[in-house]
């Protein structure tokens, strides 16, 4: 006994049986026979005490059972099993008991644990009771138990109606199968004896033959019912009741259709019934109860009077047998008429490659399939699969059920693309282009390059939907094609150059994520943009921007994506520059981009989803270049990153045009207008369309393609449209802010605005030349012209107080008022020049991108590329003279009339720059030449002779004198104003060695010594005077005597 047990894997299960063994032998045998065949995982997953009382529950509960009785338990599992719920079932041993239900727990949801299912030979008396286990007399009984999840109260009683339901069903087809068998043979010599009219003999005898075959266990049998045909009106076939067998012994149970009729015929089916072929072969509507959880195959073999006319139908339901599923077709009836009339339609030889695969196409087509198509439908279909064998590609062949319940769907696609996903997904897209369900699919892998699903779609009610085949296969092979396809067909629809070559570069260039995200077509603008990238041999870190709509509000909502070559945009610097542009960002996703031999080349995608920060609306195809370039060159520093930039978006303005704008700011500011930029900048996107109006004014008086009578109309023109726009304005902070960029534009005398290099290249540095006189609340005194010069790298300024004024140009460290500062100058020029000349002129200039941290050379090589921008522009906006003619600037449109007086001096700072400035009008051809510039190798350094410092020297002199005070041989204190650096103060603080400089100041530093040591100070104040740039922070700290320092 327990070695049946230990040969099935399960030693512990002995000793609990050894003690049973000693109380109850007839329950010991028992449990042995209920594991003897048991699986081994099975037995394991649960403690032999708990085994042990399944098999007692099985004993108790089969006590006393009738033959032919059921016996069906749901019942709580106990405490070692806790959560579980035990089924069990005792019948009679009959096929298919056990596959039938356990197909049904499957269909309701069962989580199904274990199950045990032995055939056990019962002893009983008449009344039932058991009386022992085995010997004479025994039936043999199925017992069945089952260990599953636990069903719940509620749904418990639906589980066994389930389960009672089946275990009826196998017993009635059980019960009837031999009756079953018997019609069959009857049908097969009822049409031997009234053949169909019209049929042929060999169809008849290939007919008869299929019958037989069918009878040689081929079919499981396991529902039978007749009908009769009505032939009156449409025709119909009414089932006669009393002949149900099997399955069919209900009479309310149906196979065909689940409509309220049962006996009207479609004109469809009318015409088919009227044929003369005697076998109907299809699939149920309806799941097969018994045995396999598919669809029950229905034969029908239609029946005739003694005149060959149509009287009835008899239907047999079952299941085909898995040895009709493995004979070749050529063995079958019927199968082989069709084989054989598709083979010879084909016109191939059979010993052909291509005859070879025919056949193979044909001895692996889906079973029921075959014996369902018709030779025409097989010959087109098999012709078709034969074609995409030798080219795998995703095709989809359709055949629609006779009774147009179901629609068969054979579809193939290439191995590699393959999945139960696929499968799913194309599936459902015939289910809804043909109004039904997916009711089963079945895939199959051979050894061609393509594999195959079969699935069948249930069709829901009504009319079957017309549908263009060609636009499904499209559909269904779109959906199938992997992403990297899609990326190819798109590039090759599309009108990049080298599609082809692209494809294999980005086909795998693109990761996961972003294949997720982004559809083919979009990623072929982005390939476009990418490979623009590569091929221009733009370094780490160039740019693409694209801007397209988002999704949501049309005007609000953006979408920007930026490409990086071979570097990654960090978000602290991309945030800044969206928010200039009025634009906040929602949500950021990046992508990396790796293509194919590029040489190490990849870029990064940054994908914005951003919104616009104010309510007014945007035109997005208006906007869209511009915003794209004007993004680029705010991000190369071509343009600066403020909120000026909000003018793209909001006034649809150009990056040039807002730069512009900018550039009159700037100025502005420099000439004394209080509000800050920041204020300026939100005046001017508060009011677009003035905004707008003082660029068109602009462009009025300064475009060179206008001519004279045009200029002066369209500024007037304009100049109305103005005063009326900014009667609308209702802050009188940002009205006096506009009027005075109104009042900018018309103080204007030129710009180099339309200047372009000979490549057409815009002009990078934007100035204006002004008539100072015309501009609003300037601080006096007011020169005659000025020059304002902006680029993001320099800003300066040129005052002139004559049409013949010479002065110095000075290297400022004051960004803010560095005008003020060249003004301050000029009024001491002016003091101090008085009795030389009447007038003269300054200038100054401010580098905006020293280096941070930069060693003196790098800060000194910025500064001069700064003045050299700041000259060669005050050059760009002044007339030549050639031959004795005057040449103005091209493409400059004059308000001033000729003008080509520009002379340079060296400054603070700039005292060894003119050689540098007559370089520059030298090789302009400008007319004054190397006398542009005063001082240089050429001319005299201002700085190096000191004659300024050297002439007020002596008036120091003969003022110590007159006290009787020698300053060359007698020791005096100083306090001073300025720094070594400086023309006169460091010129002065070296014409004396017994200077005790106890204190001086600039703007930046104070400097400290209450007890100089003379020769010391003296060899250190050389040192600093003798260096390129210099302040007292220079100053060796050493140097000074206790109590001093530099603050």
């Amino acid at each position: 006994m327990n070695t049946l047990l230990v040969s099935a894997g399960y030693l512990p299960l002995s000793s609990a049986l050894s003690r049973l063994q000693q109380t109850d032998a007839d329950l010991a045998s028992f449990v042995v026979q209920f594991f003897q065949h048991a699986s081994p995982q099975d037995l394991e997953a649960y403690p032999p005490d708990l085994l042990i009382t399944l098999a007692r529950h099985a004993w108790q509960a089969s006590a006393e059972r009738k033959p032919g009785g059921r016996i069906l338990i749901v019942r709580a599992a106990p405490e070692a099993a806790h959560g579980q719920d035990i089924l069990l079932a005792v019948n009679d041993d009959m096929p298919f008991l056990f596959d039938s239900l356990m197909n049904e727990l499957n269909a309701q949801g069962a989580g199904i644990r274990a199950a045990f299912h032995p055939i056990i030979a019962i002893r009983r008396d008449a009344s039932g009771k058991r009386t022992g286990v085995g010997g004479e007399g025994a039936r043999r009984e199925s017992f069945i138990c089952v260990l599953m999840d636990s069903v719940g109260v509620s749904r418990e009683q639906d589980v066994l109606n389930g389960v009672e339901q089946v275990l009826a069903d196998v017993s009635a087809a059980v019960r009837d199968w031999r009756t079953m068998l018997g019609r069959m043979e009857e049908s097969a010599r009822e049409l031997k004896k009234h053949p169909p009219a019209g049929l042929g003999a060999d169809d008849l005898a290939e007919s008869d033959a299929f019958l037989s075959w069918l009878l040689d266990n081929h079919f499981t049998f396991l529902g039978c019912r007749d009908y009769v045909f009505e032939a009156k009106g449409e025709g119909g076939l009414k089932p006669l009741a009393e002949s149900g067998l099997g399955l069919l012994s209900d009479p309310e149970r149906r196979v065909i259709r689940q409509g309220s009729d049962r006996t009207a015929l479609t004109p469809e089916v009318r015409e088919f019934l009227m044929q003369p072929q005697p076998i109907i072969i299809t699939k149920g509507a309806v799941r097969s109860s018994v045995h396999r959880r598919v669809h029950l195959d229905y034969i029908g073999v239609k029946r005739f009077g003694p005149d060959g006319a149509l009287a009835g139908e008899r239907r047999f339901v079952g299941l085909f047998t898995s040895a009709a599923y493995h004979r070749n077709p050529s063995d079958i009836p019927l199968l082989r008429r069709k084989v054989e009339s598709v083979v010879a339609r084909s016109g191939l030889p059979p010993q052909s490659h291509s005859g070879k695969a025919l056949a193979n196409v044909l001895d692996t087509y889906p079973r029921d399939e075959l014996f369902q198509v018709s030779e025409d439908e097989l010959h087109d279909i098999a012709m078709g699969i034969l074609h995409i064998t030798e080219r795998p590609q995703t095709r989809v062949f359709l055949r629609f059920d006779k009774f147009d319940r179901t629609i068969s769907a054979l579809l193939f696609m290439p191995r590699e693309r393959f999945s139960a996903e696929a499968v799913d997904k194309a599936s459902h897209i015939i289910a809804d282009a043909f109004n039904g369900h997916v009711a089963a699919s079945y895939p199959q892998f051979g050894d061609a390059p393509v594999a195959r699903a079969y699935v069948i779609i249930a069709r829901h009610a009504g009319q079957r939907p017309e549908v263009d085949q060609s636009a499904l296969q499209e559909k269904i092979a779109a959906s199938l094609r992997s992403w990297n396809d899609s990326l190819g067909a798109a590039l090759a629809s599309s009108h990049l150059p080298a599609a082809r070559s692209l494809a294999r570069r980005y086909g795998e260039a693109f990761e996961a994520a972003y294949r997720d995200e982004v559809e083919a077509g979009e990623a072929v603008r982005d390939v476009e943009i990418i490979e623009g990238l590569r091929q221009s041999g733009a370094g780490p870190g160039s740019i693409a921007i694209a801007l397209a709509q988002g999704a949501g509000s049309p005007s609000q909502a953006l979408h920007a994506k930026l490409f990086v070559a071979s570097a990654q945009a960090e978000l602290s610097t991309a945030l800044p520059v969206f928010e200039n542009f009025g634009l906040r960002a929602i949500e950021e996703r990046p992508y990396r981009v790796t293509p194919r031999d590029a040489g190490g080349f990849f870029s990064m995608i940054h994908d914005y989803r951003l919104a616009l920060s104010t309510p007014q609306p945007i035109d997005l195809a208006a906007v869209k270049a511009r915003f794209e370039e004007a993004f680029k060159a705010v991000w190369t520093g071509e343009v600066e990153n403020d909120s000026f930039n909000r003018l793209v978006l909001q006034a649809a303005l150009s990056v040039r045009e807002v730069s512009a704008l900018r550039a009159i700011a700037k100025f502005l500011r420099q000439a004394g207008l209080t509000y800050s930029q920041a204020y300026m900048e939100d005046a001017l996107a508060r009011n677009p369309d003035v905004a707008g109006l003082v660029l068109r004014l602009f462009k009025a008086r300064f475009d060179p393609g206008l001519g004279l009578e045009a200029r002066m109309q369209e500024t007037e023109t304009i100049s109305e449209r103005i005063n009326a726009a900014l009667l609308d304005v209702k802050s009188l902070d940002e009205d006096r802010i506009l009027r005075r960029f109104v009042n900018a534009v018309s103080a204007m005398l030129r710009t180099t605005y339309y200047q372009t290099s000979e490549h057409g290249v815009p002009h990078p540095v934007i100035a204006f030349k002004f008539d100072s006189h015309l501009l609003d609340d300037l601080p006096a005194p007011r020169p005659l012209y000025e020059i304002f010069v902006y680029h993001p790298r320099v800003e300066g300024v040129h005052l002139r107080f004559g049409r013949v004024a010479r002065g110095g140009l000075r290297w400022s460290d004051r960004r803010e008022d560095f005008r003020t500062e060249v003004l301050s100058l000029v009024k001491a020029q002016q003091v101090k020049n008085a009795v030389i000349v009447p007038v003269g002129a300054k200038g100054g200039f401010f580098p905006k991108q020293l280096p941070l941290g930069g060693t003196r050379e790098e800060f000194q090589a910025e500064g001069i590329a700064a003045y050299k921008m700041f000259v060669s522009t005050l050059l760009d906006l002044t007339d030549n003279l050639v031959a004795g003619e005057i040449v103005p600037p091209a493409l400059t449109v004059r308000h001033d009339g000729d003008d080509p007086y520009l002379v340079v001096a060296a400054d603070k700072g700039t005292a060894t720059f003119s050689d540098t400035a007559n370089g520059i009008a030298t090789a302009r051809g400008f007319w004054l030449g190397d006398a542009f510039a005063s001082g240089g190798s050429k001319g005299y350094d201002h700085k190096k002779m000191g004659i300024t410092a050297r002439g007020a020297w002596e008036a120091v002199k003969r003022h110590f004198r007159e006290m009787g005070h020698d300053t060359q041989s007698e020791p005096f204190s100083v306090i001073g104003v300025g720094d070594m650096s400086g023309d006169v103060f460091g010129n002065g603080m070296l014409l004396s060695d017994k200077i005790r400089l106890i204190a001086a100041f600039d703007h930046r530093d104070i400097f400290l010594d209450p007890d100089p040591d003379m020769a010391v100070s003296f060899r250190e104040r050389q040192r600093l005077f003798a260096l390129p740039r210099s302040s007292w922070a220079d100053y060796d700290r050493a140097l000074i005597s206790p109590g001093g320092g530099v603050y």
